[in-house]
């Protein structure tokens, strides 16, 4: 299959089918097919109200899958600024895949370059999920082998003493979820104190089920993160997107999903991605 075909089938999202083969030839011709995805994505930053506009374009996503596969280093500016878009811009692009994955896209593209994930958490202006996204990526760096815990504590307890403005706001409960998520014990004092100040929003987490976390042993809780896919880098586009809903027919949908308020906050997600439901369906 020639480029151009394969950009073609990519384009637009039809008949709610995955382009099996387009995506394969894709992968097939990783080197020849990187720069025309790496100027789908400059064309998305440049006219963004035309992908904004469109209900079928879809071929930013299929890019940003495709690129982090390659673990394409040029696509880390370019998914930067175009999660740095003002408002719900990003999901308009993206859709769920901003909470979702993205985090994991990013983390296999930045090759120890911090300085744009921590420009995002840090940014106010910045889409509060974008934020939250954006501290996932740490956690994926560390279940790949990337980054050393005791920096991303360190960079966490930065956040809580001085790089965040102390106001409620979405970005603290996501902060105190990431610590959690984390095991970082060594903040409770911390976290104890941004609960006490009243700037997480409340129904997000709450201070007993980090403390009763807390409790367990650290190996345990580390061993969840890497459970299925939620925080490993993207390596198979085509298994990573047949999973997505949009892309099943009613049929296969599964059916668990009704049974939504039974499930806890750590089980798999009842739709089969892998994740766990409060990484998953829950958001």
């Amino acid at each position: 299959m020639k480029i151009q075909e394969i950009l073609s089938q990519l384009k637009f999202f039809k008949n709610s089918r995955l382009p099996r083969k387009a995506l394969q030839a894709a992968i097939e011709q990783k080197e020849e097919i990187t720069p025309y995805l790496l100027e789908i994505l400059q064309d998305a930053i440049d006219d963004t109200q035309k992908y904004v506009n469109s209900r079928t374009l879809m071929w930013q996503t299929y890019a940003v899958f495709l690129l982090a596969q390659f673990r394409e280093p040029k696509a880390y500016p370019l998914i930067i600024e175009l999660l740095s878009k003002p408002d719900d811009i990003p999901f308009a692009l993206f859709g769920d895949s901003v909470t979702e994955d993205m985090g994991r896209i990013i983390a296999s593209v930045c090759h120890d370059d911090l300085s744009l994930i921590k420009k995002l958490i840090e940014d106010e202006d910045i889409n509060e999920y974008v934020r939250s996204t954006c501290l996932r990526v740490l956690i994926s760096l560390y279940v790949e082998g990337e980054l050393e815990r005791e920096k991303i504590i360190e960079y966490l307890q930065s956040l809580f003493q001085h790089k965040l403005s102390r106001e409620n706001h979405f970005i603290w409960a996501a902060l105190v979820d990431t610590c959690n998520d984390f095991y970082a014990t060594c903040l409770l004092g911390e976290i104890r104190k941004a609960f006490d100040e009243n700037l997480l929003e409340e129904g997000v987490i709450d201070l007993d089920y980090v403390e009763e976390t807390f409790k367990r042993s650290e190996d345990e809780v580390l061993s969840e993160l890497y459970t299925g896919s939620i925080y490993s880098f993207p390596t198979d586009t085509i298994a990573e997107l047949q999973q997505w809903a949009s892309f099943k027919t009613i049929e296969t949908r599964p059916e668990k999903l009704a049974q939504a308020a039974k499930i806890g906050r750590n089980d798999p997600c009842p739709c089969g991605s892998g994740k766990k439901y409060k990484k998953c369906c829950l958001i």
